[in-house]
């Protein structure tokens, strides 16, 4: 048998065994020479329907390369009831789920699917928060977590550096509007947007809270319109030119068909752009150059180009999407449906993103809930120059950058990463014409010997941890909007994974 026959029947028994099969079964496939780490999964949440009914526990795991369901993270593994938002830590090792009926976050180790084993609370897996627990993010430094508590109008705020003492302690709550719901972090970790569910029919205007991460106290209320329906918030980030993306809500309509666009540094609206009936989630392309806004009202979702801020696209799904994220290679988008009915099958679409065409359709368990959140784990860290930095022509500068060995101990499938490039940009990443390195070798950090799979007592060398410090002497600008952008690519030149620097940078010349 062939390894890519092995490795397809692998990932169908996976499907029927569950969890407990992917962790007995594990196997790593190597290439002779290679940069190898497994492929990133996706982890979606099936929680809370519209009437917040039902009793389903369970996260589903998603092998983003042979877009494969490889397993259920249920009540067996530690998950609370109905969760309804995920998001991993920045080092992708971590995963954090709010359970809107336990009041609870559960944190997952995404290497083994399961809810890490610790004494953090009553009830030993979980870390208790506020009352009704929506949306959760992640500072950039991987230090604090954000959880959004829809029902007691608060903010928990929850430290998740490893390093600390208060490991998964929460250190604060704080009091904002009504109904917070959707909750993000800017990209440079310095402010926490977040949305505000408004009630149909309410005549006061909808908001978004911006809080201060240094000190955890409100900086800004941005009002709305009054909204003309019911619908949580979603706020994306976008990871160039310093802009938020936050669905269902504007100024000058009733957040019915439109997205709102808000510059982070100043926190002012920039814009309004017309999408579909009821969008909900947002999410970028990995060049920032895309966005793509999933439309429940009108079975759609809408491309829009950051860039110009137009529409260029829009999709129709048949189904009421909810959630949407793309894959860290940048080729694939997938799309959730919430299946709001009794007993539903949950499902994904997934849509080549070059032809905007769907590949397949990835089904999940069947559940009493909805299907409302997704999350890529990450796979790529630039580290820096990461932003607010104060550079000098003709000073050399480190490029440091760290791969991250994505995926699951059940993951089936692999990358091979072959060569690097990184370029910079003197306009807050709208355009990267100069280089710094090109197709450099992706440097091995950490190497393991293993058995090539099919040949007899061979044993080749696997590199399981890789990145770079690529020195790069400061050219004369002046500017203080650079960015660095790194692309890893495998020996097709097919991207692997992109990072950004997280914030504006500054190069003075002498």
């Amino acid at each position: 048998m062939s390894t890519a026959e092995n490795v397809s029947n692998i990932v169908q028994n996976i499907c029927r065994c569950g969890v407990v099969g992917l962790v007995v079964a594990s196997m790593i496939l190597v290439a002779p020479s290679g940069l190898v780490f497994a492929a990133a999964v996706a982890y979606i949440t099936n929680g809370p329907n519209v009437a917040v009914t039902g009793n389903v526990r369970n996260v589903e795991a998603i092998d983003t390369i042979v877009h494969q369901n490889v397993g259920t993270i249920d009540q067996r593994f530690g998950i609370g009831k109905l969760p309804r938002a995920v998001t991993f830590a920045p080092n992708g090792k971590r995963a954090y789920v709010t359970n809107f009926s336990d009041n609870s976050v559960s944190v997952v180790t995404v290497r083994f699917n399961e809810v890490i084993k610790r004494d953090v609370s009553s009830g030993s897996d979980i870390i208790r928060v506020g009352d009704g627990p929506f949306g959760v993010a992640v500072t950039p430094d991987g230090k604090r977590a954000y959880v959004s508590n829809e029902l007691d109008n608060t903010i928990s705020v929850i430290n998740v550096d490893p390093k600390s003492p208060a490991f998964h302690v929460v250190l604060e709550t704080i009091p904002v509007g009504e109904f917070p719901t959707g909750i993000a972090v800017t990209p440079d970790g310095t402010k926490v947007y977040v949305g505000h569910l408004t009630r149909q029919g309410k005549e006061s205007p909808a908001t978004l809270t911006i809080i201060e991460v240094a000190t955890n106290q409100v900086l800004k209320t941005i009002e709305f319109q009054p909204q003309a329906f019911s619908r949580p918030v979603a706020i994306g980030m976008m990871p160039i030119l310093n802009q938020a993306y936050v669905t269902g809500v504007a100024r000058n309509n009733e957040g019915g068909q439109s997205v709102s666009v808000i510059d982070v540094l100043t926190d002012e609206i920039i814009t309004t752009i017309d999408v579909g009936v009821r969008p909900s989630g947002v999410e970028f392309h990995p060049d920032g150059n895309l966005a793509f806004v999933a439309n429940s009202g009108s079975d759609s979702f809408s491309v829009i180009d950051t860039l110009t801020g137009q529409v260029t696209n829009e999709i129709v799904t048949d189904r009421n999407p909810w959630a949407i994220a793309v894959t860290p290679d940048g080729l694939t988008l997938y799309v959730v449906f919430a299946a709001i009915v009794e007993s539903a099958i949950g499902l994904a679409a997934v849509f080549d993103i070059e032809s905007l065409s769907a590949n397949q359709l990835v089904p999940f368990v069947e559940h009493d809930g909805a299907s409302t959140d997704i999350a890529m784990q990450p796979v790529l860290r630039l580290k820096s120059p990461n932003g607010g930095e104060v550079l000098r022509s003709g000073d050399e500068q480190i490029v440091r950058w760290r791969m991250i060995q994505g995926g699951a101990q059940n993951a089936r499938t692999i990358v091979v990463a072959d060569h690097v490039d990184v370029s910079y940009s003197l306009d807050s990443g709208r355009t990267f014409k100069d280089v710094i390195v090109e197709g450099a070798p992706a440097p091995c950090r950490k190497t393991r010997t293993a058995i090539e799979e099919g040949v007899t007592d061979v044993e080749v060398d696997v590199c399981v941890k890789f990145g770079g410090d690529n020195f790069w002497t400061v050219p004369q600008v002046n500017s203080a909007s650079v960015r660095v952008k790194i692309v890893v690519k495998d020996a097709t030149g097919q991207a692997i994974a992109t990072d950004f620097s997280n914030a504006d940078f500054t190069i003075l010349a002498n």
